[in-house]
């Protein structure tokens, strides 16, 4: 009766969780290397209903607990050597499962065990044939865990555990310089300070150069990861993410007004934001950038990021190996991909791609430690960064981050670039802390314009205040002449380069009466933004073009919030300001500015 009663308690906590062994969802978080999030409902977010506990299996803990004591006694291990092996445990389910669609299938008499976590088997890697790897056999093959013998499946999994590899893992284990990670304060313990592993936000790590006071148990000291980093630096570093992680979203401009020429240097806050987050990152960094042309700065960061430890992975549009000269020896030197590693196949049959050959991989983002989001209109290009007008944002946030990692993951892992990408879900009005609300559109497929710009426009009231590079879209044009017809305050800032282009919809913006400024500085009006109605921001990679509709790999912003709002409204009208008034209505003299 006691155990009929107990087992109805779990169930009214935890519902069973329908999985059918055909269907594929990712694991999107890892805990242990037997324990891990599998993403059920397919909405990016792990939650506590998703939580597997893999069956049949052991590996060791990752903190100082009854379990981890046990470990140590029953295999005469040390506690370095017990929690060495929980370390590459839980890196060996990261590199094989994390972020990979697995087949998740109940397999234990209980679907549940005590803590309330699904017992389950998990395959994956499956062949066209439909055969896969068995998690299970796997980590017991490579000596990371050991049987559970109390589980239905220990009698079948016996071949596969090799306890010699477990005391060659152990003895391995020397090598590692395992410290704690207080992930609320940013401080690092000894793992022998029971100080630390009071933390609810503790994570055990592998961290080579790290120093300790001599009350190391309390507050020990980071030592500089290269001689490249005064300590100076990188106190501003923390200071500036500390700051971010408190104000949750960041906007910064780069000024093209009174320079002659792009300078390889981060000398504004936009580069200094990415190199400030390369330099703090400590597992990883996604990155779509269109190209790359100077700025070592950034450059030499990734390159120190790599060397300790931290996981690089990028994408980058094939045509930007020719326009920028960096960009094939960083994909060389990096392993990133270009989006001409569409198969050949589809490349040639599939009628979607054909009718978007000429489609760019123009994003700019990146991802970092899969919590901030760098992105805006600027390249990682000498250009970009010092002499065009460009924005970024910089948001912490590990929902949009996810939201973000799903569609790169499609580019890197799965060689899914333009229309033949699939559509990421669960992408609006998102709450971002204290009081902002973020909508994503990835073009092609969510159709960034005809969803995300053009809604904005017709239901503005009072003021569209436009920064753009190439405004040839149609649509756009007819819906602003409504809204000015109607009222609204309309200004828009246009690019010289545009004027020579036959789309070009600014001179039919004049004839209707609305105010649109070119640019006569030497370097280009390169954002693609706008504000609306002094609370809507646009933020993105995306020119108000087809291509970027229709073929482009792009990436839109829409920032609900009135201080991000006044920020870029600040900046247009400076930069309104800055051009003499006769371009409201001559055009500069045109110079031979490259397309960005």
């Amino acid at each position: 009766m006691k155990k009929i009663l107990a087992i109805a308690l779990i169930l009214t906590t935890v519902s069973i969780k329908p999985v059918s062994a055909s269907v594929e969802h990712k694991v999107i978080k890892v805990i242990d290397g037997d324990t891990v999030y599998v993403d059920f409902n397919d909405n990016g977010i792990a939650e506590q209903d998703e939580k597997v506990r893999i069956n049949g299996i052991d590996t060791f803990e990752t903190k100082l607990n009854d379990g981890l004591n046990w470990q140590m006694k029953l295999y005469n291990l040390t506690q370095d050597e017990a929690l060495g092996l929980g370390y590459y445990g839980k890196e060996f389910a990261k590199k094989e499962l994390l972020n990979k669609s697995v087949k998740a299938e109940y397999t234990a008499e209980e679907k549940l065990d005590k803590n309330n976590r699904y017992l389950m088997s998990i395959y994956y890697d499956c062949n066209r044939h439909g055969k896969c790897k068995n998690y299970e056999q796997e980590v017991l093959k490579v000596g990371l865990a050991t049987i559970y013998t109390k589980s239905n499946l220990a009698d079948e999994l016996k071949p596969y555990q090799n306890l010699d590899k477990i005391k060659a893992n152990a003895k391995k284990s020397h090598n590692l310089n395992l410290v704690l990670l207080n992930k609320k304060n940013g401080k690092y313990h000894k793992i022998t300070c029971e100080y630390g592993w009071k933390s609810s936000q503790q994570e055990l790590i592998n961290k080579p150069l790290i120093t300790y006071s001599t009350a190391s148990c309390f507050y020990p000291k980071s030592q500089n990861q290269t001689k490249n980093i005064s300590f100076i630096q990188q106190q501003k570093e923390k200071v500036f993410l500390n700051r971010l992680e408190k104000q949750k979203v960041e906007l910064y401009f780069v000024n093209p007004v009174n320079k002659k020429h792009p300078v390889n240097k981060s000398i504004n806050n936009v580069s200094k934001s990415l190199e400030a987050l390369i330099n703090n990152a400590e597992t990883s960094i996604d990155i779509a950038a269109y190209g790359f042309a100077g700025q070592d700065k950034i450059i030499n960061a990734l390159r120190r990021a790599k060397a300790r430890g931290v996981i690089i992975r990028g994408v980058v549009d094939d045509y930007g190996t020719s326009l920028y000269p960096d960009t094939e020896k960083i994909v060389k030197e990096f392993g990133f991909k270009t989006d001409v590693f569409v198969p050949i196949a589809q490349r040639q049959f599939d009628e979607k791609f054909t009718r978007s050959q000429s489609a760019l991989m123009h994003n700019k983002f990146v991802i970092v430690d899969g919590k901030y989001i760098w992105t805006g209109s600027t390249n990682i290009t000498d250009s970009c960064m010092t002499f065009n007008a460009n924005n970024s944002v910089v948001i912490y946030s590990q929902y949009l981050a996810q939201i973000y990692e799903k569609e790169f993951s499609q580019m890197f892992e799965d060689n899914k670039f333009h229309v033949l990408k699939d559509v990421v879900p669960n992408k609006t009005d998102i709450q971002i802390k204290p009081d902002a609300e973020i909508s994503v559109l990835f073009s092609p497929v969510d159709r960034a314009i005809s969803k995300g710009v053009l809604p904005l426009i017709n239901k503005s009231g009072k003021s569209i205040y436009i920064s753009m590079f190439y405004l040839t879209n149609y649509w756009i044009t007819d819906a602003l002449i409504d809204a000015r017809n109607r009222g609204v305050d309309i200004k828009i800032i246009s690019d010289v380069t545009l004027t020579k282009e036959p789309k070009a919809q600014i001179f039919k913006l004049r004839e209707a009466g609305i105010p649109v400024k070119i640019e006569n500085w030497n370097g280009k009006m390169h954002q693609k933004s706008a504000v609306f109605d002094e609370e809507y921001t646009i933020i993105a990679s995306t020119n108000w073009t087809g291509a970027s509709e229709y073929a482009n790999d792009e990436n839109m912003l829409i920032i609900k919030n009135k201080d991000i709002a006044a920020k870029q409204t600040k900046e247009f009208f400076r930069l309104w300001k800055s051009i003499p008034d006769k371009f409201l209505y001559e055009i500069p003299n045109f110079t031979s500015k490259k397309l960005e």
